[in-house]
């Protein structure tokens, strides 16, 4: 479906725009699916916290989609408590690239993703 790169704003550390991640979403397994990554410098600093609803903004303003998954480590406990901040729920258990994972799920018009719906905030795909 597409990527949203994730860029610095002032204030924060390291160069004014660079690139420091992604936020993708994809339908592979059906239902939409968001997936981030943050370079390892930028991790532990609250920056997925604000990229992750700024995207599931997007979403819920753009498609048409019930439901939205996310798929983590089990053992990426960050992950798991931002996505549970979210509404997210988990929907099953798996292994995968051998290691545990949670796939987590939410309906689009939940009330913590329409909190995150923020058009000052609204990302631009591929920008």
């Amino acid at each position: 479906m597409g990527s949203f790169f994730l860029e610095l704003r002032d204030g924060n550390d390291g160069v004014q725009g660079a690139v420091i991640g992604v936020c993708s979403l994809s339908r592979e397994r059906g239902d939409v699916e968001i997936a981030y990554l943050l370079l390892p410098r930028f991790l532990g600093k609250g920056l997925a916290s604000e990229a992750v609803p700024t995207v599931l903004a997007w979403v819920a303003e753009n498609l048409d989609d019930e439901h939205v998954i996310a798929i983590t480590q089990a053992a990426n406990t960050a992950s798991l408590r931002l996505l549970g901040r979210l509404g997210f729920v988990e929907r099953e258990r798996f292994v995968e690239y051998d290691a545990d994972q949670v796939m987590l799920a939410s309906p689009v018009d939940s009330a913590a993703l329409r909190l995150a719906a923020r058009p000052s905030r609204a990302p631009r795909p591929g920008h």
